[in-house]
């Protein structure tokens, strides 16, 4: 994914030399990385965070974050094998090593890059232009309390009172699927246990990483792919690539009323690799519209509600575009280089006011 953006125009030409003028040390070094450097930048902004309803290439169902670690993974824990689900769209099988692994993306995307357990430098963070406060786990034993951006991996052990409807995330997920009683404390060791091997598989396997005695997921570890398929959540509205057991991990409060009421809808997704240029000269866009418009997946998915205009805006292609103003609060300096980038198409959209007409 990295390699592709570099070789985009948009970036090369537009996007680097923008970003070189605006941060020369971190975009202008000599050994010619800059653009490798702005593309991860690029997919740190996408995917460093896993949104729960805005739009995103992830939410839209254009792309899928995958983890190629995950499958090193080839072991379930003790009990898992052998547990029957009481709800989702299959219960009369027991879980199995593709469940497992699931679990574990499913633990990757809605609980670690969601709530920013990921890697990031000063640096990024500055980019971004927005707060973000990028949070680390604790190691498993710590006996260090919860505080600030250092957070423990869930485990019920560490919590005085278990309250069904305040639960984190997986065990949410855990007990609306295989219908746990999360009061027991047998169950409770059950689910501690497999979350404990969670934690040790995932680092064990390369996907977390030690940083300064605590972990993070290194958005190095994120691998991308083109979906056929995605789940279509009833909570949000919104795609999912991985369910497990077709119940979505947007649970509310009282998710154990009517856990049926969860379940996930599979929606298949158009074939990506058919939208393609045939190297006519026909601009991108017009090709890509002529190519969605006859897709019949494409079609039924407008028809619900499930593919929109910003989906056909993606695939088409964006222009480019720079702008700039042009104002009398603004020093003559600056104003002659904004010019000049003008005319060299440096700056495509100049928004002036009547000081260009004056001559200011």
């Amino acid at each position: 994914m990295k390699d592709a953006l570099v070789e985009k125009d948009e970036l090369s030409k537009h996007l680097l030399k923008y970003n070189r003028d605006v941060n020369p040390v971190m975009f202008g070094d000599s050994s010619g990385n800059g653009a490798s450097v702005l593309a991860n930048l690029l997919l740190t902004r996408e995917f460093s965070r896993r949104p729960r309803n805005a739009n995103s290439i992830e939410t839209l169902g254009l792309g899928q974050v995958t983890y190629p670690k995950l499958l090193d993974i080839t072991k379930t824990p003790e009990g898992w094998d052998r547990t029957k689900p009481l709800n989702g769209l299959d219960t009369d099988s027991t879980l199995n090593l593709d469940d497992w692994l699931a679990f574990l993306k499913m633990l990757l995307d809605f609980y670690i890059r969601e709530n920013s357990f990921v890697t990031m430098s000063e640096d990024q963070k500055r980019w971004l232009g927005r707060h973000f406060s990028a949070k680390v786990f604790l190691p498993l034993q710590s006996e260090k309390d919860s505080i600030g951006r250092y957070k423990h991996w869930p485990l019920l052990k560490r919590k005085k009172t278990v309250v069904l409807g305040q639960l984190a995330r997986p065990f949410k997920l855990l007990q609306a699927v295989i219908g746990f009683n999360l009061e027991d404390k047998s169950v409770q060791q059950k689910v501690d246990f497999w979350l404990e091997e969670a934690w040790k598989q995932l680092i064990q396997v390369g996907i977390l990483e030690s940083d300064a005695d605590a972990w993070r997921l290194p958005i190095k570890n994120l691998s991308f792919k083109l979906p056929k398929s995605a789940w279509l959540c009833p909570i949000t509205g919104r795609l999912i690539d991985t369910t497990l057991r077709g119940i979505s991990p947007y649970l509310p409060a009282n998710y154990l009323e009517q856990p049926n009421k969860y379940f996930c809808e599979k929606i298949q997704l158009p074939n990506y690799s058919e939208f393609k240029v045939d190297g006519s000269s026909e601009p991108r866009y017009l090709q890509m519209r002529q190519k969605v418009e006859k897709d019949l997946t494409v079609q039924d998915l407008r028809s619900r509600g499930i593919w929109n205009n910003l989906c056909d805006s993606i695939v088409e292609g964006g222009f480019y575009y720079r702008s700039a103003e042009h104002s009398a609060q603004l020093s003559s300096n600056l104003l002659k280089r904004y010019e000049e980038k003008f005319r060299k198409g440096e700056i495509n959209v100049l928004s002036c006011s009547t000081t260009m007409e004056m001559g200011v």
